[in-house]
């Protein structure tokens, strides 16, 4: 099997390098030898033992370690360390060991309850409940499929290779998403024809604008064989993420060498077979020499991970060099790559990309209201309405702070536009600026542009609303209706079509049935207490025809909520939020769904260390990446 892929990848290469296009269609419409080997299912079928509280505490403790400890210590399987108590584990990180750079800052972040959670982790027994709960709950690497380049990335690749600002991929087939909700992921992949030409075409045109450039950033020499081949080198280590085989440099300068006309036409046709061979437009993973089950990735594979993740975007100079030296691996240097990467303005791409596709933001440009219901609905009004998300998402991931603000923030950025819905005077600009929120409002939940993609185009939606929450904040989404769901029946009391009728209406709807109860009995108090915004999210004590909103209700759990600023508190203390946000998070970095129940556990112990209300962003960004789930992976043959 080694040899065959080796055999189609080499075939594959060939023909986008030469560029024959329909022999190269007809190849991809059978691309079967990418497709990863699925995990056995006796792998995951239990998560019992990740139940355990005590097992929590260790997976966070272990993480603790392997973040911070391991690099000097080794393994936490080392005999070594393990049974250390608690005084030792203090001991250990007091006064005497401040000359040790790192130590000192460790000692001082580290919390009672990390303390604990350490403790915990040093424990024989409790090391091998874990070995099994990893076993059980699909903890540590994971198979890894090859990704492309997608229409969101390409853009960010071309500006980073080239210094080219345009949109080259506008004419892109649109993106699907996983399963997870993200286009990051392999699954959503697919190659057909119409996407080889997409690329065919982009390819055509970056070509067109680079040489159109006086002078042309590529060429750093402008003639001769020797000039050529310099070019190339430079070109592909930069645009397959990793040095160049001398076999790719051949065939590319022969590629050069096919054309007489001029040095010029000639490098044209280069960059053109660079940015359509399939080491350029996918992320693929090496197959190793022997047969091995698992392996760490190399320095180039996880510099591309990790530059895709944060960027979208191929790995600057800095991280290729350390990828070049062999050092990537070091968990301190991995650590200062994060936090250097997560500085740069580059990082946007995670609230234009992360962010919009987990909250659903992506899809809010359809969205309409009726503007005679709502008369400052326009154009202009969305624009600014997912731009302060996009910035309030910003402030977190750019400005390092907690996820937990997602929920509880008492801040938001408003415009000319976006103030009028917050009541805010005196912003007559289109540049947004920090506005403080009232006690009605709380973080994300409130955002108009959160309340509008969930509500009908006359009127609010409960149940969009709860529904949202439950998927998006909980990773708890409600299973789908059935089909044979029945018309409500006539009322006897009144018209519940009325926008102030719609909790009588809902209460109706959960009578029709168990099947309708069980789903609606959770969304519908969520999604009720939304009721006091309106689908532009405007604050309302009444409704339009004088009824007064009633945002209260009840949780089958038995908590009590009464409008948004109780629910923001009932989900900040929900452990479902830090796990799903993890696990969405860690989907969106490896290209796979990592939302599965197998998959949860893992999620949660990151999360267990790295989401709460005093750990930053950052903190969770290092977790996901110093986990063996993003540096290592299970080969798939």
């Amino acid at each position: 099997m080694q040899l065959k892929r080796m055999s189609f990848r080499l075939r594959l290469s060939r023909l986008f390098v030469y560029g024959r296009f329909l022999p190269l269609i007809l190849l991809f419409q059978n691309c079967s030898e990418l497709a990863p080997l699925l995990p056995s299912e006796d792998s995951l079928s239990s998560t019992s033992l990740c139940a355990s509280p005590t097992l929590s505490l260790v997976s966070g403790g272990s993480i603790l370690y392997q973040t911070n400890c391991s690099s000097c210590h080794g393994a936490l399987s080392s005999s070594t360390v393990l049974n250390k108590s608690s005084q030792q584990i203090k001991i250990a990180l007091g006064p005497g060991v401040g000359s040790v750079p790192s130590m000192a800052t460790l000692s001082s972040n580290l919390s009672s309850s990390d303390i604990a959670s350490l403790t915990a982790a040093l424990s024989t027994s409790n090391a091998i409940a874990l070995q099994q709960c990893g076993k059980q709950c699909s903890l540590g690497a994971k198979p890894v499929d090859a990704q492309r380049i997608t229409k969101l990335e390409y853009n960010n690749v071309i500006r980073d290779l080239f210094g080219l600002s345009g949109d080259f991929s506008a004419g892109f087939s649109a993106p699907a998403a996983g399963a997870a909700g993200f286009t990051t992921e392999s699954s959503a992949q697919n190659l057909s024809a119409a996407i080889v030409l997409d690329f065919y075409n982009a390819a055509s045109a970056v070509t067109t604008s680079l040489f159109a450039l006086t002078p042309n950033p590529l060429l750093t020499c402008t003639s001769g064989d020797t000039c050529a081949k310099q070019i190339i080198t430079s070109l592909t280590t930069k645009a397959f993420r990793r040095t160049p085989t001398a076999d790719e440099v051949t065939r590319l300068f022969n590629l050069y060498k096919s054309s007489s006309v001029s040095f010029n036409e000639s490098m044209k046709l280069v960059v053109r077979g660079v940015l359509m061979s399939p080491q350029f437009i996918f992320r693929t993973y090496d197959l190793p020499s022997t047969a091995v089950a698992q392996l760490p990735l190399t320095d180039y594979e996880l510099a591309s991970r990790l530059s895709f993740f944060i960027w979208g975007s191929i790995p600057d100079a800095p991280l290729l060099a350390a990828a070049a030296g062999g050092t990537l691996q070091n968990p301190d240097i991995l650590r200062a790559q994060v936090q250097r990467m997560l500085k740069d303005a580059k990082a946007s791409y995670l609230s234009r990309i992360f962010g919009s596709q987990w909250v659903g933001l992506n899809n809010f440009d359809s969205i309409a209201l009726d503007t005679t219901r709502f008369p400052l609905w326009n154009a202009s009004m969305k624009s600014s309405m997912k731009n302060e998300t996009l910035t309030f998402m910003d402030s977190i991931f750019l400005g390092n702070q907690s996820v937990m603000n997602f929920l509880t923030a008492n801040y938001t950025y408003a415009d000319q536009n976006i103030s009028q819905i917050y009541g805010v005077a005196g912003i007559q600009s289109t540049q947004f600026t920090r506005i403080s929120l009232d006690q009605n409002r709380a973080g994300i939940l409130s955002q108009p542009s959160i309340l509008a993609m969930n509500s009908s185009a006359e009127h609010t939606s409960p149940v969009r609303r709860g529904k949202w929450v439950l998927d998006r904040i909980l990773c708890s989404a409600p299973g789908a209706p059935p089909n044979d769901v029945p018309a409500l029946p006539s009322t006897m009391n009144g018209d519940l079509t009325d926008e102030s009728m719609i909790r009588q209406r809902m209460a109706q709807h959960r009578l029709q049935g168990t099947s309708c109860y069980g789903c609606h009995s959770v969304m519908d108090p969520v999604g009720l207490s939304f009721e006091n915004f309106d689908s532009m999210g405007f604050f309302r004590t009444k409704y339009i025809n004088g009824v007064s909103v009633d945002a209260s209700g009840q949780l089958p759990t038995g908590e009590q909520l009464s409008g948004i600023s109780d629910l923001a508190q009932i989900l900040k203390n929900d452990n479902r939020f830090p796990v799903c946000f993890t696990a969405k998070l860690s989907s969106f970095a490896q290209g796979r769904d990592a939302t599965t129940s197998t998959d949860k556990c893992g999620a949660k112990a990151i999360a267990d260390t790295s989401v709460k209300v005093e750990k930053t962003f950052s903190d969770l960004v290092i977790s996901i990446v110093l986990d063996p789930s993003f540096r290592e992976r299970i080969v798939n043959y």
